[in-house]
């Protein structure tokens, strides 16, 4: 949380800016002042300006994390002639800020933003400063997977000709396992392309399945030339270069696959697992299955900063979603962890994105509530017709009832997000090109009748709620893919929370409360909002956005949860 109740005990709020220039640091306020932070005392000069609001908020279910940004002044005349040190290579340019937001009572400072600079401006001796001070994702300068893992002459001295600069591949649970459980000699599952490192006429044929070392000890493997299909031993051993890896060793043997055709350097290979165990492996030795153990892992190799106190923290409800996929690259187009985050995990996980403030803070998900309910709330608020600004409520409870002041009328999220027939294609199987499953979730009767839906509350309140041109029960489709995803439980998991997201539509109300009692609520907490004038008691909302200000008052955006059951429970009652 920004602030504990305790640090904000009714003295002055103030911004503070660090400007960080090569091996130097700037220090600016509004006015001049001495901060206390962490037991050091720093000295500001009076020169930043900038809107003394601050957004912290997460972008609904977003794929993407919302930018940081804020437009920054500096009258730097007062420590440094811009120009000068310019010409003897201090570089603004390249420099790094840090914006603070200071409790002069307790000497409690939090960190907001930690980014560079851009579009910066400057003049002469008597002009400012202005640039943006921005901390995004987009700066994320990682690489996966590590240059050192690929094929080459150095790591594989005989490979064959046809692999050499190829990538080694990272398997995550089991690819192709869940296609279809009552046989393995299936055509049918094999979910990424492997690459032949040794050959031998009358031996084995050493195929490279991962670059690490693997759960399985037997995996199957399709030719296509062939037909061939085989069960093939695991080895983990390691590369020339003592880089770990897994091969599956093929024999000359063609189990159950009829033919006595033998492979050769130039046939195309493909890897399915089945119940000889998975991929990358814990430290324990059992396999990393769970979203949130892939996802932290992926973001290891991120150059942002990352909260990893509030990562560990979502880790296990995110692990309820299974992933199982071999994650392949060409050989000249390695990407950053985040974009495979972005495209694979994002979307199939109900989650958004934030940056933590603090100076343990970082990117880090925020996992939407959808299971809370009213004992899970971190606060309560009540609506009063007019700002109350000389009231402080009691802080001897954690949950305490403050005033707040609404801004304006309630609203409603877009309707161009509502969706009441949710499908997911998966099960990816790249040698036959294909998605060979597909759930779905609706209230259409012919849908349910025929068997090829399940049926959902939610889907079922939308149909009913949300009318055509001839006032007639409204379908509207929402088609989901998936190239992570093998296991049909993880394939219902994702149906079921977006039709939590997409079936009704959301109402969107702003308060402004006092910083002293609402100051510890961040983006994603659930709050119980009490307006009489909106017909809401105790009613659950989200914090969608915390607004900051110097002025001892935050306003907050929240967003209701939608509760099928509650309101179907609500008009029952009105009826009797």
């Amino acid at each position: 949380m920004p602030f504990l109740p305790s640090e904000l005990i009714g003295g002055d709020l103030e911004w503070l800016f660090d400007f960080v220039v090569k091996d130097q640091t700037l220090r600016f306020a509004r006015v001049p002042l001495t901060a206390t932070i962490a037991g050091e005392a720093f000295e500001y000069v009076g020169g930043l300006e900038f809107s003394e609001q601050f957004e912290d908020g997460i972008d609904p279910f977003g794929a993407t994390p919302s930018e940081r940004t804020v437009e920054i002044t500096l009258h730097a005349s007062v420590l440094v002639k811009v120009a000068e040190e310019f010409s003897r290579g201090y570089d603004f340019a390249a420099a790094r800020g840090k914006l603070w937001l200071y409790e002069r009572n307790s000497e409690t400072a939090v960190l907001f933003l930690d980014g560079v600079v851009r579009n910066g401006e400057f003049g002469g001796i008597e002009e400012s400063l202005t640039f943006s001070l921005e901390e995004v994702f987009a700066d994320d300068v990682g690489l996966f997977p590590p240059q050192p893992a690929r094929i080459t002459e150095t790591t594989w001295p005989n490979s064959v000709e046809k692999s050499r600069g190829e990538r080694y591949p990272w398997v995550f649970g089991q690819p192709g396992y869940q296609y279809d459980t009552s046989t393995a000699d299936t055509p049918h599952g094999f979910s990424y392309q492997v690459q032949m490192v040794s050959y031998h006429d009358a031996g084995s044929h050493s195929l490279l399945i991962a670059g690490h070392h693997i759960e399985a000890t037997h995996v199957w493997i399709a030719c296509d030339e062939t037909g061939l299909r085989e069960r093939c031993a695991v080895t983990n051993t390691v590369d020339a270069n003592g880089h770990a890896v897994a091969l599956a060793e093929m024999t000359n043997n063609t189990i159950g696959s009829g033919t006595s055709n033998h492979p050769e350097v130039d046939d195309t290979f493909f890897c399915k697992f089945h119940d000889d165990g998975g991929g990358l492996m814990h430290p324990d030795g059992s396999a990393m299955t769970g979203a949130g153990d892939v996802l932290r892992y992926m973001l290891r190799s991120s150059s942002q900063r990352i909260d990893r106190g509030r990562l560990a923290a979502a880790i296990p409800r995110l692990n309820q979603y299974r992933i199982d996929v071999a994650i392949c690259c060409s050989p000249d187009k390695r990407f950053s962890p985040w974009s495979w985050v972005e495209d694979h995990l994002s979307t199939i996980l109900p989650v958004s994105w934030r940056i933590s403030v603090g100076t343990d803070g970082g990117w880090h998900p925020v996992v939407w509530p959808f299971d809370t309910t009213s004992h899970d709330a971190v606060a309560s608020i009540t609506a009063t017709t007019e700002p109350r600004y000389h009231e402080y409520p009691s802080r001897s409870s954690a949950m305490v009832a403050p005033t707040a002041f609404r801004e304006g009328r309630a609203s409603f999220s877009s309707r161009d997000d509502v969706a009441n027939h949710i499908s997911i294609d998966y099960q990816n199987d790249i040698k036959d090109g294909m998605y060979w499953s597909t759930k779905t979730l609706s209230a259409d009767p012919a849908e349910l009748a025929a068997g090829r839906a399940g049926s959902n509350l939610y889907c079922h309140t939308s149909r009913t709620r949300y009318r055509d041109a001839n006032n007639l029960p409204l379908t509207v489709p929402l088609e989901l893919t998936s190239d992570v995803v093998w296991d049909d439980a993880t394939a219902a998991a994702i149906l079921s929370w977006r039709s939590r997201k997409h079936a009704l539509q959301a109402v969107l109300v702003s308060y402004t409360v006092d910083a002293e009692v609402a100051g510890h609520l961040e983006p994603g907490d659930v709050l119980l909002l009490t307006d009489s004038e909106l017909e809401f008691s105790e009613y659950l909302f989200v914090v969608e956005q915390v607004t900051w200000r110097s002025d001892r008052f935050l306003s907050l955006a929240l967003r209701s949860l939608p509760d099928a059951a509650r309101d179907l429970a609500g008009a029952e009652g009105e009826e009797h």
